[in-house]
């Protein structure tokens, strides 16, 4: 259905995606579309989203784009801690903590550095 809406195109290159069985589509857990092997070669990180609304520290399969993107922003605060929904009482009791144990690093920093 999905490669159908794409038109049978891979959206990074626009090539005609390959219809073989072996040698088919590779899905981007990230973006949510299928590209072609050019353009996904299997690489496997973490989805920022799917941390903050399911809890999912799960890698999965990603395209090249979005691979080399999340590399590119790994030390950056993709989601501010404080939009995460709740979702399991003990997830957001574990966000809480480490908020309050990041405040508390940054005040002690403060102190070191003078």
């Amino acid at each position: 259905v999905q490669v159908s809406r794409q038109r049978g195109l891979c959206p990074e290159c626009r090539e005609r995606l390959p219809s073989s069985l072996f040698h088919g589509p590779r899905y981007c857990h990230y973006l949510g579309y299928y590209f072609c092997s050019n353009c996904h070669n299997g690489d496997i990180r973490v989805i920022p989203a799917r941390v903050a609304e399911r809890w999912d520290f799960e890698p999965r399969k990603v395209c090249r784009a979005v691979a080399k993107y999340l590399d590119l922003q790994v030390n950056q605060a993709l989601v501010p801690i404080t939009s995460i929904r709740q979702t399991k009482v003990s997830s957001q009791q574990i966000l809480t903590e480490i908020h309050t144990f990041r405040q508390k690093l940054s005040r002690i920093k403060g102190v070191v550095a003078d």
